[in-house]
C-alpha cells in the first residue's frame, strides 16, 4: 500500500533537516519515540523504511553534537 506523494516528501524533507539541523534535547526524546514507532509499522513499508533511515540519522546528529561537546 503505497504512501501519497506528499508522504513520502515530508519524509523525505525531515531527513534532510535531520542531516542538517540537530534536534533540541528537548525536542529529541519525542523525535525519537515517532520515528521508532513508525521504524516498526508493519502496515506501511515506504513509511517504515523512511522512519529507520531517519532514527540513524537522528542518532548520528545527536552523537555528532555530542562529541562536539
Amino acid at each position: 500500500n503505497a504512501p501519497a506523494e506528499s508522504v513520502v516528501r515530508a519524509w523525505e524533507w525531515l531527513a534532510w533537516c535531520l542531516g542538517a539541523f540537530v534536534p533540541s534535547a528537548e525536542l529529541q526524546p519525542y523525535l525519537a519515540v515517532y520515528l521508532f514507532s513508525n521504524a516498526h509499522r508493519p502496515d506501511k513499508p515506504a513509511v517504515r523504511q523512511w522512519a529507520a533511515f531517519c532514527l540513524r540519522r537522528l542518532e548520528r546528529a545527536v552523537m555528532i553534537s555530542m562529541l562536539k561537546g
